[in-house]
């Protein structure tokens, strides 16, 4: 069975990411994405690498080789979307967390949920990436 998207971004990049936008995390991370952002005007997925460096909080041998193309086929309405959201947060006094999850959609379309939600007294931001379900629907 191939690896899909989902695959390759939902388990050791998520997780990376979410350690790397959790509550103890988040304003250090904003201060770096402060300091990246002076030198090029963010868009999504430009930082990822400087910010996550490490291959193995990539997980899957292709993630973090492939990350610019894969970026390149989310549609760009979605990656605007991402981008504002993300942005905004890092440069908001003071960021939220961010808790991101990469699934399969129902279809063979990108998908962004977006929700802001609060737990144990901590307000998020829920990042919600639905990529294209390898499985067409039984007949």
């Amino acid at each position: 069975m191939p690896i899909t998207l989902s695959g390759v971004y939902a388990n050791n990049f998520a997780r990376a990411a979410n350690i790397m936008c959790s509550p103890s995390n988040i304003q250090q991370i904003a201060n770096r994405f402060a300091a990246l952002e002076k030198a090029k005007s963010y868009s999504f997925g430009d930082f990822a690498k400087l910010l996550l460096p490490n291959r193995i909080d990539w997980g899957a041998g292709s993630a973090f080789d492939d990350w610019e193309k894969n970026v390149g086929d989310i549609p760009a309405a979605l990656r605007q979307a991402l981008t504002d959201v993300i942005r905004d947060n890092f440069r908001s006094v003071p960021p939220l967390p961010m808790l991101l999850k990469v699934g399969d959609n129902v279809d063979q379309t990108h998908d962004l949920v977006i929700k802001y939600f609060a737990v144990n007294g901590i307000d998020y931001i829920g990042i919600l990436m639905l990529c294209p379900n390898p499985d067409p629907p039984p007949p």
